[in-house]
């Protein structure tokens, strides 16, 4: 975990000179495949890594780093070993906000092989006594410069992915609010079979007291789409379906919070003859100074 905490040390130093807020949130989880060999290919596996970031009113300036391994089914195959590095800045003035970074993915896979992904967002938001409300459009740019599609040509691969989004938050009383998030994804994979995918996204969060509660899911195709606004990138030829989850989380204090996620999702492996499904499950421990 060096770079975890080489991470947070960076950014606390940072704080304690200029007084900005620091949030770092290390995580671990796991993954968990279909036991047929029809449907994937892979055994089990397990992540982990640290999300931070800093900043105010005016900015904020986020890292974070992931690591994967994967086991296979079949024990002559290497096990996947990829690294993840994410940076992000976004500012904000009184209605706008701008946000751009990178995500680099080095992998052993040699499916797509290493890869990097550049994204852009610009959104607004408006506020209605204590209700916000939250809308914009993030677009990415993935390439893989070593890569192949599905017919397992191989190529250099370039996806562009646009993802418009809304979001409320409303109070309901003054213990309960409620957060209702949507999005759509549609990406142009020139490089690819299929030259075009779809998908949509829908959460909602209620919160009560020190804890909250969020439902989430997601239908339609996507093939090597970026998620959770340039975070977490599925970069695999695997074509992913639809899938549902839920998010339970405590505030133990005002600066330490406890989350727990598990996500079930439905896809046809590169190279399998049937669908699947594979199971995320993880723990996130967030901590603001």
């Amino acid at each position: 975990m060096k770079k975890t905490t080489t991470i947070a040390t960076t950014l606390l130093l940072t704080s304690s000179l200029f007084g900005d807020v620091v949030t770092v949130t290390p995580y671990m989880g796991g993954l968990s495949y279909d036991s047929s060999d029809t449907k994937t290919y892979k055994k089990s596996g397990v992540f982990y890594g640290a999300y931070a970031n800093i900043g105010n009113l005016n900015y904020l300036a986020e890292a974070a780093y992931t690591k994967t391994e994967i086991k296979y089914k079949n024990p002559a195959y290497n096990k996947l070993n990829q690294d993840e590095f994410t940076l992000a800045y976004a500012y904000y003035w009184e209605s706008i906000t701008l946000r751009g970074g990178a995500h680099y993915i080095n992998t052993n896979d040699p499916i797509l092989g290493n890869g990097i992904v550049g994204f852009a967002s610009i959104g607004g938001y408006t506020s209605s006594g204590y209700n916000r409300y939250n809308y914009g459009l993030e677009g990415y740019y993935s390439y893989y410069k070593d890569g192949r599609d599905e017919k397992n040509v191989k190529k250099s691969i370039g996806i562009t992915q646009l993802t418009p989004y809304f979001s409320a938050y409303n109070v309901l009383s003054n213990h309960i609010g409620n957060l209702l998030s949507l999005k759509g994804n549609w990406q142009y994979t020139a490089d690819y079979v299929k030259k075009s995918y779809a998908s949509f996204e829908i959460s909602d969060t209620l919160y009560y007291q020190k804890a909250f509660l969020t439902l989430k899911g997601y239908g339609g195709k996507m093939r090597t789409a970026v998620r959770q606004s340039g975070f977490v990138v599925v970069s695999t030829l695997d074509e992913v379906k639809s899938g549902y989850g839920a998010s339970l989380g405590y505030y133990f204090t005002p600066v330490l919070t406890l989350t727990l996620d598990y996500e079930l999702n439905n896809y046809r492996e590169f190279g399998a003859t049937q669908d699947g499904r594979y199971a995320v499950y993880n723990a996130n421990l967030t901590m603001k100074f």
